[in-house]
C-alpha cells in the first residue's frame, strides 16, 4: 500500500552535494533536520547505517536522536494520506527501508562532536600509539598538573625559561597568576599571533652591520618631511635598539632589547617613509617588516611555555590514558595530518556517505578541518546547519569566521538555504526582535549584516500573550543607576527582575492559539546570566519570593539521593535476582515501596510485577535499547506520576531526567553495555 506523506518544500532544493541550511530560532531546524534523515531513507539514497548526524551538545544529541526516532516510527507506521504536497510516495520498499532504519537505530552514529572524535580515535589507537580505553579528564585540572610538570622539569631547569619565569615573578606575578594567564590563551583555540616563527625569522634576518646606516635614515626622514620631534625620538630609539641587540644572546633579550628601546616613534617614522617611493636600504626595508612580527616579552613567554605545558599534557594524556574534550578534536587532526592520514579518512568515507553537522556555528577551526577532509569531496555529501546570530562558544574557540569560511568552501557565491518563518513566538515578539537585530549602520545590532541578512516572518499568526485579552508589550526595559556596581547592583537588578517576573505569572497571561490557550506559570520562565556567582544573587531573589526556581546545570548532580537511586535501579537491571539490590530499589522512588510491602518480597514469585518489571527492563539493557530503557525506568515505573504528586517533587524530577539525558548521551558517544553506565554512573 502506497501512502502520501507531506514533507517540507525546501527538501527539493536540497539535493546537491554539499549544502548550507541556516535556521534562525522558532524556524524548525530540528523539524528540517528530521525530515531530511527521513527524504534520504525514503528515497533510498543513504541508509541510517552510513549517514553521522552530529550536533554540539549531549543534551541536544539526546533529544535529536529521541525525536529522529520517533518520526521514522511515525511515518512507518502512517496509513492515511496526507492533504497538503509536496508528498513522499511511500511504497512498501520505503516502508522496509525505514523499518531497518528503526531496527538498526540503537547503532545509528547520531553523536557530539566529540563523541565522533573519540570513535576515530579509538579506531586509530594503533596508528596513532594511544590505548584504546581512554578516560575522559577534566582539562582544567589537567592543563594543571601539566603546568607543575613543565614548571619542575623546563622552566626552572632551562636558563632561557628560567629568566623568563623569574622576570615574571618580578613584576608582581604568580604561579597561579601564570597559570591563569597560560590556561586562557589555551583554551580560547586558534593561533596566537604574532607567531613565533614569523619573530625568530625576522630576528635571524638583521645583520648588525645595517645600523651603520642610521645616519643616512635619518636623512631620508628628513627629505620625507617628517616632524623633527619623532625623527628625534626614532633616531634615540634606534640608537638604544643598537646597543641592546649587540648584547642579547637569546629570543627573549632580543623581546626585552625592542620593549625597553620605546620604539613607538621608530614605528611611526617607518610607516611614514614606506609611503615614499624608492629603495631606502635594507635596515629600513627590516624595519618596515618588523611591527607586524614583533613579540613582546610577555608574548614571547607564553609561546615558549605554552608549548612545554602543552608537550607536557599530551604526555600525560597517552601514558595516563586520558582525553579531553579539545584534545580529541586536536588527536583527529594530528592523525589525519600524519602520513598515513588519508588511508585514515578513506576509511571513513568508506563507512559514511553523507555528514549532517547540527549547530555548525560553534565550531572552532579544527573541528571545520576535520569535517572538511573528511567530507567535502565530490564522491561525499557535507550538509551543515546553522545559524550565525546564536554563536555561543566562543569561549571554547568556536568563532564565526570559521563558520563564514566554511560557507564559502561549501557553496562558493551561491547563497545558504535559509528557513524563514519561525513558529515559536507571536508576531509581536519578531516584530521587536526584527527591530532590533535588523538594520545595517554604526547603531545596527550585528557589525556584519550578512548574519541577520532576512528576518523572519511569523509562521504561526494567530499564536499570541495576551492579559484579559490585550496583547502583552514583546520587550521589557529596565533602566538602572549604575552609579554603585558589582554585587550591590547585580542585588538590585535581581530584586527588581523577581518583582517583574512575579507581577508576570499574577497578571495570568494567556498563551497560545485562539481556544487553546494556557496560563504561563514560573516555568515558562528562563533567566539568563552571564556568571554563575550572577546566577547565584538572582536565584536568591527568587526564593526570597516564595518563587521556585532551577539551575539548567547544577553543581553535584551526582551527589543527590537521585543519582543514589538510578545508580540502585541500574544495578539491580543488571542483576534482577539480587534480594539486597531489590530491596533498596523498591523502596526507592523508581518503585514506592513502604516498609509494609517489603514484608512479603522474600517470597516473591517470578510473576510478581515488581520482579517482571526488572527482567523486562533487563531485556532492554541486553539488546542495547538504552533509549527504550531509561524512558520505561521514568514512565513505567510511575516514577514521575509519584513525584507530580509529591511537595517539591518537581526538584527531584528535574535530577532524574537530567542524569537519564547524561546516561543516554553516553550511548550515543560509543557502543556500550549497562555494566558500563553503572560504572561510570558509580565514578560521577
Amino acid at each position: 500500500m502506497n501512502v502520501r506523506i507531506a514533507k517540507p518544500a525546501l527538501l527539493e532544493d536540497l539535493r546537491a552535494a554539499h549544502q548550507v541550511i541556516e535556521a534562525s530560532a522558532g524556524t524548525g531546524k530540528t523539524y528540517m533536520l528530521q525530515r531530511l534523515v527521513a527524504d534520504l531513507i525514503i528515497r533510498g539514497v543513504c541508509p541510517l547505517d552510513r549517514m553521522l548526524v552530529v550536533t554540539f551538545t549531549e543534551k541536544a544529541t539526546a533529544e535529536l536522536r529521541a525525536r529522529i526516532r520517533s518520526y521514522l516510527q511515525q511515518v512507518h507506521d502512517q496509513t492515511e494520506d496526507d492533504e497538503t504536497g509536496p508528498f513522499w510516495d511511500v511504497d512498501a520498499e520505503a516502508r522496509e527501508r525505514l523499518a531497518a532504519a528503526l531496527r538498526g537505530f540503537e547503532q545509528a552514529s547520531i553523536s557530539t562532536i566529540h563523541g565522533f572524535c573519540r570513535q576515530v580515535l579509538q579506531e586509530a589507537a594503533l596508528e596513532g600509539r594511544t590505548l584504546f580505553d581512554r578516560e575522559l579528564a577534566d582539562e582544567r585540572a589537567l592543563f594543571g598538573r601539566a603546568f607543575r610538570d613543565a614548571l619542575s622539569h623546563v622552566f626552572t631547569q632551562n636558563p632561557e625559561h628560567r629568566a623568563m619565569l623569574e622576570a615574571s615573578l618580578a613584576t608582581g606575578n604568580t604561579m597561579e597568576g601564570l597559570e591563569k594567564d597560560l590556561w586562557n590563551v589555551h583554551s580560547d583555540g586558534g593561533v596566537l599571533l604574532p607567531r613565533l616563527e614569523d619573530w625568530q625569522a625576522w630576528t635571524r634576518d638583521l645583520d648588525l652591520a645595517w645600523f651603520a646606516q642610521i645616519d643616512a635614515l635619518v636623512a631620508s626622514w628628513r627629505t620625507a618631511g617628517i616632524n623633527g620631534n619623532r625623527i628625534n625620538a626614532a633616531r634615540s630609539g634606534l640608537e638604544k635598539l643598537q646597543q641592546a641587540l649587540e648584547e642579547a644572546s637569546s629570543d627573549y633579550q632580543r623581546s626585552i632589547a625592542f620593549k625597553s628601546s620605546k620604539l613607538d616613534s621608530l614605528w611611526k617614522a617607518t610607516g611614514d617613509m614606506a609611503a615614499q617611493p624608492g629603495d631606502h636600504g635594507p635596515l629600513h626595508a627590516w624595519l618596515v617588516c618588523g611591527e607586524a612580527s614583533l613579540l613582546s616579552p610577555e608574548a614571547l613567554q607564553t609561546h615558549a611555555f605554552l608549548k612545554e605545558v602543552r608537550a607536557a599534557q599530551h604526555l600525560l594524556e597517552q601514558t595516563e590514558g586520558l582525553f579531553t574534550f579539545q584534545g580529541m578534536i586536536r588527536g583527529v587532526v594530528e592523525a589525519l595530518d600524519a602520513p598515513d592520514g588519508e588511508a585514515l579518512a578513506q576509511r571513513l568515507r568508506t563507512r559514511y556517505d553523507i555528514a549532517l553537522v547540527d549547530e555548525f556555528q560553534d565550531t572552532d577551526p579544527l573541528q571545520w578541518k576535520v569535517f572538511k577532509r573528511i567530507f567535502l569531496k565530490d564522491e561525499r555529501r557535507l550538509v551543515i546547519i546553522g545559524d550565525p546570530k546564536q554563536a555561543i562558544y566562543g569561549f571554547r574557540g568556536g568563532d564565526l569566521p570559521t563558520y563564514q569560511e566554511a560557507c564559502r568552501e561549501i557553496l562558493g557565491a551561491a547563497e545558504p538555504k535559509r528557513l524563514e518563518q519561525n513558529f515559536r513566538s507571536t508576531h509581536h515578539v519578531l516584530e521587536a526582535t526584527n527591530h532590533i537585530l535588523s538594520g545595517n549602520g554604526p547603531a545596527s545590532f550585528f557589525g556584519d549584516p550578512a548574519l541577520y541578512p532576512k528576518p523572519v516572518s511569523c509562521g504561526r499568526p494567530g499564536l499570541q500573550a495576551t492579559i484579559g485579552g490585550r496583547s502583552i508589550n514583546p520587550v521589557d526595559v529596565l533602566v538602572l543607576d549604575t552609579t554603585e556596581g558589582g554585587q550591590r547592583l547585580w542585588k538590585r537588578l535581581a530584586r527588581q527582575l523577581t518583582l517583574r517576573i512575579r507581577d508576570l505569572v499574577a497578571s495570568d497571561i494567556a498563551f497560545g492559539e485562539p481556544g487553546e490557550e494556557r496560563l504561563l506559570g514560573y516555568g515558562d520562565v528562563q533567566i539568563l546570566v552571564g556568571k554563575a556567582s550572577e546566577g547565584e544573587l538572582m536565584a536568591q531573589a527568587l526564593r526570597a519570593e516564595g518563587i521556585p526556581c532551577a539551575f539548567y546545570k547544577q553543581k553535584g548532580l551526582f551527589q543527590t539521593r537521585e543519582a543514589g537511586e538510578w545508580l540502585d535501579a541500574l544495578r539491580a537491571v543488571a542483576d534482577p535476582r539480587n534480594r539486597s539490590l531489590q530491596l533498596r530499589t523498591f523502596m526507592s522512588t523508581f518503585f514506592g515501596y513502604g516498609l509494609e510491602d517489603l514484608r512479603s518480597l522474600p517470597t516473591m514469585s517470578e510473576e510478581h510485577p515488581a520482579l517482571q518489571r526488572l527482567l523486562a527492563w533487563g531485556a532492554l539493557a541486553q539488546q542495547h535499547r538504552f533509549g527504550e530503557l531509561l524512558d520505561a525506568m521514568l514512565e513505567e515505573s510511575g516514577l514521575i506520576r509519584r513525584l507530580l504528586l509529591a511537595e517539591a517533587g518537581q526538584r527531584a524530577l528535574v535530577n532524574f531526567r537530567h542524569i537519564a539525558e547524561t546516561l543516554l548521551s553516553l550511548t550515543a558517544q560509543r557502543r556500550v553495555r549497562l555494566e558500563d553506565l553503572i560504572r561510570q554512573l558509580d565514578r560521577w
